[in-house]
């Protein structure tokens, strides 16, 4: 699963309906008070379109774009999208925290950009 797919898929769950208590103790999970469901749905496809333009940029001039909305102060920083993937693949948990916030370093890492021998940290993504 893509964060495109995380973001789209639960602004579409949420549209629904509010999330039923996995163990079927509680009531439905709750949004934060004062957060309207309309708006949190409204904000989730959001992201999920600014990652969806990453995805489909045919330059970094165009990710960094479409990034910049969802972590404006990264892009903003000057760090940019190349240096944000390269942390991602090579496991800089500090400048990945910068983007991300505190806890991201217990995600489980993904395989989704190849083989991790064959990177190329300069790229930001695997060789060939």
């Amino acid at each position: 699963m893509s964060l495109r797919d995380l973001f789209l898929g639960a602004a579409g769950d949420l549209s629904q309906g509010l999330t039923p208590d996995p163990v079927g103790v509680s009531d439905s999970i709750k949004l934060p008070d004062g957060m309207l469901r309309a708006v949190a749905v409204a904000r989730l496809r959001r992201f999920g379109e600014c990652v969806a333009g990453a995805i489909g940029a045919d330059t970094l001039q165009e990710a960094e774009a479409a990034l910049g909305e969802l972590y404006p102060e990264y892009i903003g920083s000057g760090a940019g999208a190349r240096q944000l993937g390269a942390a991602l693949l090579l496991g800089n948990t500090a400048r990945v925290r910068s983007a991300f916030g505190p806890g991201v370093e217990r995600v489980k890492p993904s395989r989704a950009y190849g083989d991790p021998t064959r990177r190329d940290p300069t790229r930001g993504y695997a060789t060939r």
